[in-house]
């Protein structure tokens, strides 16, 4: 059964009214937007998929996650495993329980619990089967979480439903109680192996994994976890790599081969008006005495140099 691009939720909040207590993101709305055209790129239709960037109150924030999980109910069906995706990247706090950091809106009056107002929703979400991909690029932060003990990620995906067919997979920007770097963007790294397309999802999020680690040498340590199969979930160009595609591929390859053929053939006539040039000047000044092409190689010989 195919995996079926369904519903796209991306979130980039960037300006914040307390300056005093948030600073604006504005690597936030970008990162956003260009993970958005990402996934248009994947194969979500653009009337499915939900963006919401820049001043974001609370308001506004809810009444999104509101369409976008009423969008995944009215589209599941049984015929279809169906991708969802949810992208975030705002301020964010990660409370004591919970698998997910909450996150700040621009009015910043309250934190939004991403667990009561998502995960749990499509936990217990009907009528078919459904693979949910979160990128949560935000701080995990909170003081009474001196270090990582692993009980968070070490429960997470418990079925809340024992009937339920979503599956989960989490890609979090740093460890439990961590701050997230812009130095060190998670985002930027996923993109970049988004576009491989012999990455499946797997392979996307371990990449982009240990490319924020090694570059900011494991201070910051992405986290992956996950509740189901999410490999073999290529973009739909590279799975559908067929007939069409692999014609293609040949004509330019054909192509670039015709262009090497008309560069090697301009090559000879440049070698001959070269060996006509030198002839011309003579041989008095130390110039090589003839110049010939070979197996496509321009030879120079030097006869009657010193010690000859």
């Amino acid at each position: 059964m195919d995996t079926r691009c369904l519903a796209a939720l991306c979130i980039g909040i960037e300006e914040y009214q307390d300056a005093g207590h948030f600073v604006n993101l504005p690597n936030a709305s970008r990162d956003a937007q260009d993970f958005s055209r990402e996934m248009l790129i994947w194969g979500f239709q653009e009337r499915n998929l939900i963006s919401l960037v820049g001043h974001v109150t609370e308001g506004a924030l809810t009444r999104s996650i509101s369409s976008f999980l009423e969008l995944v109910e009215n589209n599941v069906s049984q015929r279809d495993i169906h991708l969802v995706v949810v992208y975030v990247a705002a301020h964010g706090e990660q409370l004591q329980s919970g698998e997910l950091p909450a996150i700040w809106a621009s009015d910043s009056d309250a934190i939004c619990d991403l667990d009561a107002l998502l995960v749990k929703p499509l936990d217990m979400m009907k009528g078919g089967k459904i693979k949910v991909w979160f990128v949560i690029d935000t701080c995990r932060e909170n003081r009474s979480i001196n270090t990582w003990t692993g009980l968070a990620e070490g429960n997470a995906y418990r079925r809340l439903l024992w009937m339920s067919q979503t599956d989960f997979q989490l890609l979090l920007a740093c460890d439990r109680g961590r701050a997230a770097s812009d130095q060190h963007s998670m985002t930027k790294e996923l993109i970049s192996a988004l576009r491989d397309p012999h990455n499946d999802l797997e392979a996307v999020c371990k990449k982009a994994q240990a490319s924020v680690q090694e570059q900011s040498r494991g201070r910051q340590r992405p986290w992956i976890s996950s509740r189901g199969d999410f490999s073999g979930i290529f973009p739909p160009a590279a799975a559908g790599f067929g007939a069409g595609a692999a014609a293609a591929a040949a004509a330019a390859a054909a192509d670039a081969v015709a262009d090497a053929a008309a560069a090697l053939d301009s090559l000879d006539r440049v070698c001959d008006r070269t060996l006509g040039i030198l002839a011309s000047l003579g041989q008095g000044a130390g110039l090589p005495s003839w110049v010939r092409v070979r197996d496509r190689t321009l030879c120079c010989h030097a006869v009657g140099d010193a010690g000859n």
